[in-house]
């Protein structure tokens, strides 16, 4: 028998509560939100969780980094997680360190920057690390000059993405200022928020308007279908689908139907359960895992 969409959308579903209910085992994990995200970057890696491994990496960060290490902060679930899934987690740390120090601008910097580091260690070989370290501040520092109040540590992680195009510094962002233009009339969400959609999608080839529509329509659809995005956090994970080719009306539906299965599950079901907010960014993590999952098996066909 086989799988239509939405069944092929809710075994992915499933694949994230299956790595949560390892994740509630481990006394590690300081509350549920950060059991949830664990879980959700085990499964965009495609990975079951090794508990032993990632017992193993959260030693080997106490060892390595010092007590005040901006590794060792808010985030280091994250790099912690991200070393237990990488072949070689010693290597990938001492990667991790190196990087993170050369794109701090301030000794008070609050850790954030970490994940632009971490994009570079996931992407970039070493021998190149100076090179996109340096486009990354470049193009960081085209952002704070055209939207300096907007413009945060934050918007680091998405510049070090965008200094890997091979686009120049100008170019890139000179692109992401012009789909700001186009969605700042069209996407009601808040500005930050539509400066942060600006930068995803200017990591996208292909014409800009479809793009810019293609959100927009989503955000507007979900909205109308009861599943509403319309927290800033959740209306920019809807940029990933930009370039899709999928049709709206039925990733609409494959995100409702996982917000739906989702909600009848710890950690979200009940009175207590976590927010609308956070079951929707996992709905569609659910479903951008089952698109890419499609899209290998048709290329390997």
């Amino acid at each position: 028998m086989t799988m239509n969409g939405t069944d092929l959308v809710q075994a992915e579903c499933d694949v994230f509560l299956r790595n949560y209910a390892l994740m509630l085992k481990d006394d590690f994990w300081p509350s549920d939100i950060v059991r949830i995200a664990a879980a959700g970057i085990a499964m965009a890696g495609r990975q079951t969780p090794d508990m032993e491994r990632i017992d193993f990496c959260r030693r080997l960060m106490k060892a390595r980094e010092g007590f005040f290490s901006t590794l060792r902060g808010t985030g280091s679930y994250v790099y912690i997680i991200k070393m237990a899934m990488s072949d070689d987690p010693e290597a990938y740390l001492e990667h991790l360190s190196q990087v993170h120090a050369m794109l701090k601008t301030s000794i008070f910097e609050s850790g954030i920057s970490v994940t632009a580091a971490m994009n570079i260690v996931d992407i970039v070989p070493p021998e190149q690390y100076a090179v996109i370290v340096k486009r990354t501040l470049d193009i960081y520092d085209e952002m704070k000059s055209a939207h300096w109040f907007m413009t945060s540590e934050e918007d680091m992680a998405f510049a070090a993405l965008m200094a890997m195009t091979g686009d120049s510094p100008y170019v890139i962002h000179r692109k992401a200022e012009e789909i700001y233009g186009i969605l700042k009339g069209t996407l009601r969400v808040h500005d930050n928020t539509i400066q942060t959609i600006s930068h995803i999608l200017s990591l996208y080839d292909g014409e800009i308007v479809p793009m810019c529509n293609m959100v927009v329509q989503l955000f507007d659809g979900l909205k109308e279908a009861g599943h509403a995005m319309d927290t800033n956090s959740t209306a920019v994970v809807l940029s990933t689908f930009a370039a899709s080719r999928t049709e709206i009306r039925d990733l609409i539906m494959n995100i409702a139907a996982a917000d739906d299965y989702l909600i009848q599950f710890k950690p979200f079901r009940g009175f207590f359960g976590q927010s609308a907010r956070i079951r929707r960014m996992i709905a569609v993590l659910c479903v951008q895992r089952e698109r890419t999952a499609r899209t290998a098996v048709c290329q390997h066909l």
